[in-house]
């Protein structure tokens, strides 16, 4: 689980980079879980670690994603 979500905020910040803008620009993410009880475990410390400052809006959903996929994470962002 932890790879997972890693991984997804990995390839996300360099697809905003790509964009032309950073993390520090993102408004909303929405992230499926496969299971909510992964929230507090596993995004809660990965997601403060990644957002220090200014955490975007977030609405976490659990929901089946697939045989071994425990996360899917989107943004919106603002590109400045």
């Amino acid at each position: 689980m932890e790879t997972q979500i890693r991984n997804s905020l990995k390839r996300l910040e360099e697809a905003l980079k790509e964009a032309g803008t950073t993390l520090d620009h993102v408004v909303k993410a929405t992230v499926y879980l496969a299971d909510l009880g992964d929230r507090p475990k596993y995004l809660n410390p990965i997601w403060a670690d990644t957002f220090k400052e200014n955490r975007p809006a977030r609405t976490c959903i659990q929901a089946y994603l697939g045989e071994g996929v425990a996360v899917e994470i989107e943004f919106i962002a603002v590109i400045p």
